[in-house]
């Protein structure tokens, strides 16, 4: 299953990935470029997948390393378009309308503290000193530290969110002021 999931995930994720960070990067990449960079990643990955042979020795890569290597090459390809035939003018996003309330969502940094929690407790259970060897009093303590420190972060984290953003008020017009 791992293998059917990996070579359909190689089809998208490499050349968005190279995509959005030339997008990032340039400003004068025109839209040509990532349509030929993903028409030269469907054929080249469709021909590492289906038929190895014809790479020769690419086609016996690791599925990692040939990830790499076509982000490089798609990477290239949109720089080397945008340095042939770039854009009259470079891209200017237009500005955002601030209509939309930016402040953090206060339970952010509490939720993940407890899905940090949770993994911790699950490495703890199945770890040797929990289930492996028999449940113990060095179990049980660490336990302790662990939800203690856990609980204290959280505690933390409101109060630093509470001091931060608690005096903010939304306003019918999207604007936000200190109250």
């Amino acid at each position: 299953m791992w293998d059917v999931i990996r070579k359909f995930t190689g089809f998208y994720n490499i050349p968005m990935i190279s995509i959005v960070l030339v997008g990032l990067f340039t400003r004068r990449v025109p839209a040509i470029a990532p349509k030929i960079s993903i028409t030269f990643h469907l054929i080249a990955y469709g021909i590492y997948n289906w038929a190895p042979k014809i790479l020769g020795p690419l086609g016996k890569l690791h599925f990692i390393h040939m990830y790499g290597l076509l982000f490089l090459i798609e990477v290239i390809i949109m720089l080397v378009i945008g340095a042939i035939k770039p854009l009259e003018k470079p891209y200017v996003p237009a500005k955002a309308k601030r209509t939309v309330d930016l402040t953090p969502w206060k339970w952010a940094l509490p939720l993940a503290i407890v899905l940090l929690y949770c993994i911790v407790v699950s490495y703890l259970i199945f770890s040797p000193i929990g289930l492996v060897n028999g449940i113990g009093t060095t179990f049980w303590t660490t336990l302790l530290i662990v939800t203690v420190v856990a609980l204290v972060l959280i505690k933390l984290s409101l109060d630093r969110w509470n001091k931060k953003y608690a005096g903010y008020v939304k306003v019918v017009t999207g604007e936000s002021f200190k109250a």
